[in-house]
């Protein structure tokens, strides 16, 4: 369902917005390639099938909105002039994590360990969570 209608599908209300922001991060491969039109097989009635559509209109706002945010803080964290080694590997870990990589590659790849990944992760969802909310 999550893949044919979106966001709306996938979750409730989240209790808090880095919770939010972290099913964001973690679907977004899923919710950046929504299902064709071949599903409207599966919701034959007008009223279901706008339904969808309105749940897909959704996950594609919310997906831009993400991506603007993330661009942006990706900008932040990789400026040369006030560049900071935690910052740049905050960057890379996002960046990981949304191309879908697990936390022991990401953690083997930058050269630290899990506990620093997750902690790597739950300040991106906080920063993140502070631009788009």
């Amino acid at each position: 369902l999550a893949l044919c209608m979106g966001l709306p599908a996938a979750m409730g209300k989240p209790g808090d917005r880095e919770l939010a922001v972290g099913m964001l991060v973690s679907g977004s491969r899923l919710f950046g390639s929504l299902a064709g039109d071949y599903i409207s097989c599966l919701f034959p009635g007008r009223r279901e099938w706008e339904t969808v559509q309105q749940g897909r209109r959704l996950t594609r706002n919310i997906m831009g909105q993400l991506e603007d945010a993330v661009e942006a803080y990706l900008g932040y964290c990789n400026d040369g002039q006030t560049c900071i080694d935690t910052d740049v590997r905050k960057a890379a870990v996002l960046e990981e994590c949304l191309a879908g990589v697990p936390v022991v590659a990401i953690a083997e790849r930058c050269g630290c360990c899990q506990g620093t990944v997750y902690a790597d992760i739950r300040e991106n969802e906080k920063r993140l969570a502070a631009m788009l909310f």
